[in-house]
Formats: structure tokens, C-alpha cells, sequence
């Protein structure tokens, strides 16, 4: 199977979903670790990932942290900071773009959000701010005062979604020279439009706090055609990505690092994990490929369609991936060469507007992620 390659090239953003990092935190206040993204003031911007260390601090994990649950939108981390508190306290985030943006150039930005579990309050809007200058906030004035965009949303509501992730854009129209993005609230509380959103299921929320988790950071120039990287209604952007056919490989090739398997005619029961009899034949050419190289070390993932919730969908494509796994463990194959990972719907091949486009994206895939010379 064959298909072009598509994927975020234009997306300006070094490190657009946090993955890349210095250290793996262990408490609050620790986004250094994050790579390449900086704070602007002296609020103390969080850093979630669900990496381990030696000093395990489940407060700053992922999906379950101190302020409630939440699976990363991409990958495995995300930032976290207030748009509103007590004294109008705020928190922001900061990158440096490799290059100037080119004056009257269009450009096109957007960022996920979700409101924690533990935030008592909901705000109508976040900003974004373009300086030509380093942004180094040292006095105690807790909230930024920069020019910024409002950014938008499509239902043009309170930002009070704590379960799945809202997508906020806006189109900029470069005035040329800018190099750095600032990401936050701009405006004091008297000026910040709020809601409140308590709830009885929340233990303990903080009344006075909107506080957001961040994820997958896009900001590209418009196309000649009319397109921008990072606008596609909200959903991930669809991967494009070559792939092997294991039946060529077994007869003829030795499979390389780096080599993705889409394994074919792999069946499930419906909404499930539980792998039907007619799937033996797919999964017993994975467990013959692995004999015939016991060397090789793989990645299995799974992968579902849109439809759905964000977190369901990620928990069962998780499962698929894992029942994948389980079988090959059963029949012998050593477990320390598997791993395995669910992305839900992140990591489209396909557009999910048609049911055959939903189909192929709902599927289990398998890469080669170690081997040997035999």
C-alpha cells in the first residue's frame, strides 16, 4: 500500500505537542523540561507527561494529574497553565520561530485546549501575542499587557469543555519582523468574560481558577491553493505514509528499522477488543514474520475513526493494539520484542467524511523497530 506523504512539514512550531523534553517531570512548576518552549513571566507554567522516572509524581502525569483526567490529544504530554485567578495571576507559554515572519504574509494558527476537571471557573476566550522580541516579564505584574489576537472557536462559547479538547484558531496577517509567539490570557479580570462551571461530581474544584491543559500547537503560512496546515475543522490532519505488504517481505525482503505494516483483514467484535477467528490468518503471518527474523523488535498501534469521544477512542485502540500483542505473547513470542500503543482517532490515513475513508482508518498497524544483520 501506497500513500504520499502530507503531514504538519509546514507547521512552524518546534515541539507542537510537547513530546520532545529535557527532563521528565516529577512536580509542579517544572516546564523547562519541555523542549525549546519557554516562560514569559514568573508564572509558574506546568509541564504533564506520562514518562517515568526515578522520583514518580502521579500529580503531573498523563491522562490522570492533581487537576483530573485527561489523555493527550497527541502523544503523551501536554502544558498546563491559568488564564484566570484570584489578583488576576496568570500563566503563559512562549516559542521562538526559526525565522521572521515576512511582512503582509497570511498565516494560520491553532491550538487545543481543555478545561481541567478541578477548574471552577470557564473563560470566553484565549490569546495569542507575536513579538520581534524576546518576551521577559521580571516584575510581579501577573497579567502580560501585549498586543494579541483572540483566538476563535467554532461554537463561539465558554471554553468549558473538560472531557474532550476544543480546537481554537485564528488567521494573522504577518506585519513582518515577528519571532516569537506568547500564549495565554491577556486581559485582567474585570476584563475577562467568565463562567462559572462547579459541578457535584468535582471533589474540591478551585472556584476562583479557569486553568487549561494545552496541546498540538500548529502555526503555518497560507498555500497558493488556499489551504493552511493547520485547519482541518478540528480534526488531525490525515498521515500519509508508506507501507510494506507482509507477504513481500516474508518471500523476498528483510524488513528494516523503520518499515510500517498495516496488518489486513484483522477483525474485531463491534466497539470491542476481542479479536474474531477470522483474524488467525493476519495475525499467524505477524507471528511467522517475527520467527523468520528473531532479531526484529516491533511497535503494534492501533488506530480508530473520529466518531466517538477522543478518550474512548483512544482506550480502545489501545485494547486492539494490546489483544494484538497478547496473541503473539501467547504463542510464544518473547514479550520484551513488542510494545504496543493506541492513538485513537490521531493518525488518520484516510478522510473520515466517508464510510470507506473510516474503515481504513480503523485499523491495526505494526512497525519494525529493531533488527539485526541474520
Amino acid at each position: 500500500m501506497f500513500l504520499t506523504e502530507n503531514l504538519s512539514a509546514q507547521n512552524l512550531i518546534n515541539n507542537p505537542s510537547f513530546e520532545e523534553k529535557n527532563c521528565c517531570p516529577d512536580g509542579y512548576s517544572q516546564f523547562h523540561c519541555t523542549n525549546t518552549w519557554t516562560r514569559p513571566t514568573k508564572g509558574t507554567s506546568d509541564y504533564y507527561n506520562g514518562c517515568k522516572n526515578k522520583f514518580y509524581n502521579p500529580e503531573v502525569k498523563v491522562p490522570q494529574n492533581f487537576f483530573g483526567y485527561q489523555a493527550a490529544f497527541d502523544g503523551d504530554a501536554y502544558v498546563g497553565i491559568y488564564t484566570f485567578y484570584k489578583d488576576s495571576y496568570r500563566e503563559y507559554i512562549q516559542i521562538e520561530l526559526d525565522s521572521a515572519l515576512i511582512k503582509n504574509k497570511k498565516y494560520g494558527f491553532s491550538i487545543q485546549t481543555s478545561l481541567a476537571d478541578k477548574a471552577g471557573i470557564a473563560v470566553n476566550s484565549l490569546g495569542v501575542a507575536f513579538s520581534d522580541t524576546l518576551v521577559k516579564q521580571r516584575s510581579l505584574l501577573f497579567t502580560l499587557k501585549l498586543p494579541h489576537e483572540k483566538l476563535q472557536n467554532k461554537s463561539n462559547s465558554f471554553l468549558n469543555n473538560k472531557e474532550e479538547w476544543t480546537d481554537l484558531y485564528i488567521d494573522y496577517i504577518a506585519k513582518g519582523g515577528e519571532k516569537f509567539i506568547i500564549i495565554g490570557n491577556f486581559l485582567n479580570n474585570q476584563a475577562t468574560d467568565t463562567t462559572s462551571v462547579i459541578t457535584e461530581t468535582v471533589e474540591r474544584p478551585d472556584r476562583f481558577a479557569a486553568y487549561y491543559y494545552l496541546d498540538n500547537v500548529c502555526f503555518a503560512p497560507w498555500k497558493k491553493d488556499n489551504t493552511c496546515d493547520c485547519f482541518n475543522n478540528g480534526q488531525p490532519r490525515i498521515i500519509t505514509q508508506e507501507y510494506a505488504e507482509i507477504s513481500t517481505i516474508v518471500k523476498e525482503n528483510t524488513p528494516k528499522i523503520g518499515d510500517k505494516f498495516i496488518l489486513e483483514n484483522i477483525y474485531f467484535e463491534t466497539a470491542k477488543a476481542s479479536l474474531l477467528p477470522e483474524s488467525n490468518k493476519a495475525l499467524d503471518s505477524l507471528y511467522n514474520l517475527l520467527i523468520k527474523h528473531p532479531t526484529m523488535e516491533i511497535i503494534i498501534s492501533g488506530h480508530t475513526d473520529s466518531q466517538g469521544k477522543h478518550q474512548y477512542n483512544l482506550v480502545l485502540s489501545e485494547s486492539r493494539a494490546l489483544a494484538v500483542y497478547t496473541y503473539l505473547v501467547e504463542r510464544g513470542i518473547n514479550s520484551l520484542r513488542l510494545d504496543f500503543k493506541g492513538y485513537g482517532k490521531m493518525k488518520p490515513i484516510a478522510n473520515n467524511v466517508t464510510e470507506e475513508g473510516r474503515q481504513m482508518n480503523r485499523r491495526v498497524e505494526f512497525e519494525v523497530i529493531k533488527i539485526s544483520l541474520e
